[in-house]
This record gives structure tokens, C-alpha cells and sequence, in this order.
């Protein structure tokens, strides 16, 4: 992946230049100058390797034994390795300066694989988000600085006028003390009314229970558990008969099972 940066005139022409070494530049020279429309850079560079390709043959017939015929053809040769290097690194540059002089605008930078997909890519971001070019946001001012106001100078006391306030002290520490005053008694809040507390009655039992396919009154148990037991019948117990009694007409006990059952709970 590779950036790009995007360049457009504000109307429809988009131009993405990548970012970095410049490999065409690099490799062809002053003809990738002369087809990017890099007319004098271009001849510059003709230029210069002329300049260079004529140092070699200038150190040999100098003398290549020679001081000043090694240093020249030397100079030559590395100015000739050295200027697809330069342009490989300020190819891109040159690119964007020229675009930049005829009008164009580096909006943003986008990543892709090639030119081709980079404009495709900020085509379609632009679609989905429009970006105003003509009016660019403009830096909030800063709030000026607050003023901060002197203090005033501290307060200076008339030193003249202190001879004649000795007197007036020396009286008030003279005299005499007032009385202390009595402490006031808050008001006591009237005692709260005595409200007893509610009582709950027991629930009533009910009138009879059913046992099977016959009908007890809780009286008639009651009476049967108080003459064997000595005591009230509790109402679990009367619960108790109540769920066996629907489990026997629902055919879950045997008549047999149901008289176990109500005999061990009645304690007989």
C-alpha cells in the first residue's frame, strides 16, 4: 500500500501524486521530466549529464595516471550515479509544486495500491461526504486576556487622631461588665398519644372437612384430638386431611391408604 496525495482544481479534475521515492524519475531521467510537462527540469538535466558525460574523456586525455585526470573522470562518473538518485527522491516534490502553480489544491492524503484506485477511492468517500473546499474552516480567535485589577492600597489610620482615642478606651475596658443574660428554655413538645397496638384475630376454621365421602366437622375432629391428645387440634393437621382427602376422590390413595394415612395423623 502506498500514499497519495490528492490534488484537484475545485471542479471535477482530480490528480493523485504519490507520496515518496519517484521510480520513473529515477529510471528515465529527463524524459519522465519532459512528460510530466517539466520542461526546464528537463533540460536542466540534458544539461548537466552532457556536462558530466564530458568529464570522463576530459580525465583521459588529461592523463589517467594523473592527479587532475583521475579526480575529473571521477566527478563525472558520480555525477552521473547521482542525478537519478536525486530525481528519484525529488521527483514527487516537483510534481506537486507544479500543480500547486497551476491552481490545484492538496486536499487529503489516501491510501491505495496505485493511482488509479487512490482517485477511485476519494471519488467515492467524496460522494458519501461532501468536502467544501471554498469555504475552509477558519481558527477560532482566542478570547483576549483578562484584566486583573490592583488591589487598593491597605487602609492608613489618622496617627493624629490617636492621642484622643486613649481616653475612650481606657473607659470602656473600665467599665463594668453587663450581667449575663438567663439562658432561654426551648419549648418541650407535648407528649405523643398512646396508641395501642392492633391485634389480629385468628382466622375462623372452617365449618367441615372433607374426608373422602364422608364430611367432618373440624368441631367433631377438634373434639376427637382434644379427648386423646389433650389439646387443640393444629391447623396443619387440618390441612393435612383436607389435601388427603382431594388426593383420595382424585384416585391417587386406595380407601385403605387414606385410613393410614388420617389415623396417623389424628394420632389414633
Amino acid at each position: 500500500m502506498k500514499n497519495y496525495s490528492m490534488f484537484t482544481d475545485g471542479k471535477s479534475d482530480v490528480i493523485a501524486t504519490k507520496n515518496g521515492w519517484s521510480w520513473p524519475a529515477f529510471c528515465f531521467g529527463w524524459i519522465w521530466a519532459l512528460v510530466k510537462k517539466l520542461y526546464l527540469v528537463g533540460i536542466l538535466i540534458i544539461l548537466i549529464s552532457l556536462m558530466c558525460y564530458a568529464l570522463i574523456p576530459c580525465g583521459i586525455l588529461i592523463g589517467p595516471n594523473t592527479v587532475a585526470g583521475i579526480v575529473i573522470g571521477q566527478i563525472g562518473l558520480l555525477s552521473l550515479i547521482a542525478i537519478p538518485i536525486v530525481l528519484g527522491i525529488i521527483g514527487n516534490k516537483l510534481l506537486k509544486n507544479r500543480l500547486i502553480k497551476n491552481g490545484y489544491q492538496c486536499v487529503e492524503v489516501v491510501i491505495a495500491e496505485n493511482q488509479g484506485q487512490a482517485v477511485l477511492n476519494y471519488r467515492n468517500r467524496k460522494a458519501i461526504h461532501p468536502i467544501d473546499n471554498t469555504n475552509p474552516v477558519q481558527p477560532t480567535p482566542m478570547a483576549p486576556a483578562p484584566v486583573v485589577a490592583q488591589s487598593p492600597l491597605p487602609y492608613m489610620p489618622n496617627l493624629a487622631a490617636v492621642p484622643s482615642l486613649i481616653p475612650q478606651a481606657l473607659d470602656q475596658a473600665m467599665a463594668p461588665s453587663p450581667a449575663p443574660r438567663a439562658p432561654v428554655q426551648a419549648d418541650t413538645p407535648p407528649p405523643l398519644p398512646h396508641v395501642p397496638a392492633p391485634t389480629f384475630a385468628p382466622p375462623p376454621l372452617p365449618r367441615s372437612v372433607s374426608l373422602g365421602n364422608e364430611s367432618v366437622s373440624p368441631s367433631a375432629v377438634l373434639g376427637s384430638r382434644t379427648t386423646q391428645a389433650g389439646k387443640a387440634m393444629d391447623p396443619i393437621v387440618l390441612e393435612q386431611l383436607e389435601k388427603l382427602a382431594s388426593m383420595k376422590e382424585r384416585g391417587i390413595l386406595t380407601e385403605d391408604e387414606f385410613s393410614i394415612q388420617k389415623k396417623n395423623l389424628l394420632g389414633v
